[in-house]
């Protein structure tokens, strides 16, 4: 099953849960119907089904009355059975990233979306930015649904950007289910695109602006560097793998201690080989490879190994 989370401004931002797509099993006659493609969210609804709405105008019963019985957005943390991990609630409410494939768990993974523009317009005529999530159960699904938003990104937050929308004739908040439902299929049909092989990394992909430290973005999730499998840059480019090195003798250096007392070799060695992996060397890689092999036979030849 794969969940659509939003964080969406109706009356003030909130996490929503707007629907649930059991992929392969969706009932293609009920889905024709056009009452049974969206979710609806109304403030008003549940106070009037709970009789604590009673000065209200017969238009507005009217409107109620018309998708109480539809399926609902939830508004998460209130009577919605489902709960936001503690990952996911830092992707909904923490910036940096334009897209990222994260482990939430042993058991379910996000894929997140940030800054989508919504055709509908606030009060002030503004547009509503807001941010999605899809929360899967399979890692092979979030692996390919990522990567097709990746290589598909501007075109995919167009899309999603056309999922929420203002009704008037309802005055209400709805979600275009179905066309989520079909985002969905088209990515995990699609070709077998930059998938790469399994990792143990918590973020398996993540796409930052140009402008943007890795670092920064990755930290702002909880998250350090050694934990990203892949990194891109929202013109597609390949986010270059920092020296871990480096980076490491600078914190020590600071801390005034000496570097090589200091260095945990373990998670130095994990974390280098967890990057190396999934390089596609080339033959322009030939002669820094050369390199890295002299330098490596010098250390084993200074520790006798």
């Amino acid at each position: 099953m794969i969940r659509y989370i939003a964080y969406y401004s109706f009356g003030g931002y909130k996490d929503m849960l707007l629907g649930s797509y059991d992929v392969g099993n969706i009932d293609s006659e009920s889905d024709a119907k056009k009452d049974e493609s969206y979710t609806y969210y109304s403030p008003f609804l549940q106070p009037w089904i709970n009789g604590q709405l009673t000065d209200v105008d017969a238009r507005t019963i009217g409107q109620l009355e018309q998708i109480k019985d539809k399926n609902h957005i939830e508004i998460i943390g209130q009577s919605c059975s489902y709960k936001m991990s503690a990952v996911a609630t830092k992707l909904a409410s923490q910036g940096g990233y334009q897209l990222v494939c994260c482990a939430l768990d042993e058991e379910s993974f996000s894929v997140a979306v940030r800054n989508i523009v919504g055709e509908s317009k606030d009060e002030f005529g503004r547009p509503i930015p807001f941010m999605m999530q899809f929360i899967l159960s399979e890692a092979i699904q979030a692996d390919k649904l990522a990567d097709f938003f990746r290589t598909n990104f501007e075109s995919v937050k167009t899309r999603l950007g056309k999922l929420m929308e203002y009704n008037p004739n309802l005055n209400c908040l709805q979600f275009h289910l179905t066309g989520a439902n079909c985002l969905v299929d088209e990515a995990l049909s699609s070709p077998k695109l930059d998938i790469g092989d399994s990792t143990k990394q918590p973020i398996r992909l993540i796409v930052i602006h140009k402008s943007m430290k890795l670092d920064y973005a990755v930290n702002q999730l909880g998250f350090n560097i050694s934990d990203v499998a892949k990194a891109f840059y929202d013109d597609g480019s390949r986010v270059p793998v920092q020296s871990f090195s480096t980076l490491d003798f600078q914190n020590n250096s600071a801390k005034g201690k000496h570097s090589s007392s200091v260095i945990d070799k373990n998670e130095f060695s994990d974390r280098l080989f967890a990057q190396l992996k999934n390089i596609r060397f080339s033959e322009s890689d030939k002669e820094d490879l050369n390199e890295i092999i002299k330098h490596i036979n010098k250390i084993l030849f200074r520790h006798k190994l």
